[in-house]
């Protein structure tokens, strides 16, 4: 049977007890076949596959002991696959086997197998043929015969003239001496490159730094009170105390004011109170 989108085609189909049938899926959705009908009594289980996914194939073996009629599967993942599978006849023996086309005929002992993707199945490579040789390994062996081929009586060269590995060939005495003279070849002193990066001129060592050490030990020190005399200081009195500015005299006038206005007051009555 053929899944297809939203289709199985046959939708129905008539086999024997121990007959192996097939469901192939077209669609691009994986899918799960099962029957609450179509069961084994002496295993206590329905039909159930496993998943199987787009072009690959599920087997399932039909129970010997399953019970004759007609059984509807579906798949759990899309309702819509759905299909009838009517038992009837005997079951299928060794001899009845060999009758059926090769591909109804059971390929495992299980109750339902998926066939591995196609893609699995062109990656395994047989063991009795050797492997490929790469590119670097075919390019090896042929220099490899190159040099085998070349005659006897010509030196063989050297691949590369290493200082390490002529080192190695070397007594150990001249070894030593070699590794210093290629030490004291190496130890070379790099000229200063001219740089735009201002330096400071009075560094150890230099003219500069000489010259202010001189100076600064001719010149005299003093000690005390310096040889100049100090100006004066000048001590500025104020005009006014802040007392006695004119906000001061304002409030002195306005005093004297309304005391003698109080005594006139003062007097003026007197004067009345003598009259009467």
């Amino acid at each position: 049977m053929t899944i297809s989108p939203g289709a199985v085609n046959p939708a129905d189909i008539t086999a024997r007890p121990g007959q192996q049938i097939a469901w192939i899926n077209r669609d691009q959705l994986p899918h799960i076949i099962v029957s609450q009908t179509l069961c084994s009594a002496s295993a206590g289980t329905c039909l159930g596959t496993d998943i199987f996914f787009e072009g690959s194939t599920m087997r399932y073996t039909i129970p010997t002991d399953a019970p004759g009629g007609a059984h509807t599967f579906f798949s759990e993942i899309d309702p819509s696959i759905t299909g009838t599978i009517t038992i009837t006849g005997e079951i299928v023996t060794q001899e009845d086997a060999t009758a059926i086309p090769q591909q109804d005929i059971p390929t495992t002992t299980e109750s339902s197998t998926a066939d591995p993707p196609p893609e699995e199945q062109n990656d395994q490579i047989p063991m009795d043929e050797p492997p490929a040789e790469s590119g670097g390994d075919l390019l090896t062996r042929l220099l490899i015969q190159q040099q085998s081929q070349q005659p006897s009586d010509t030196p063989p060269t050297a691949p590369h003239d290493d200082p390490a590995d002529i080192a190695l060939t070397q007594p150990e005495t001249e070894q030593e001496e070699n590794i210093l003279a290629l030490a004291e070849d190496s130890v070379q002193v790099a000229p200063r490159a001219q740089t735009g990066i201002p330096r400071n001129p009075y560094t150890v060592g230099s003219p500069l730094t000489a010259a202010m050490q001189s100076t600064a030990e001719s010149a005299p020190l003093h000690s005390g009170a310096p040889a100049e005399p100090v100006p004066p200081v000048y001590q500025h009195k104020p005009i006014a105390q802040p007392q006695t500015g004119s906000a001061a005299a304002l409030a002195i006038l306005a005093t004297v004011a309304i005391g003698g206005y109080a005594a006139y007051r003062t007097l003026r009555r007197s004067t009345v109170v003598l009259a009467a």
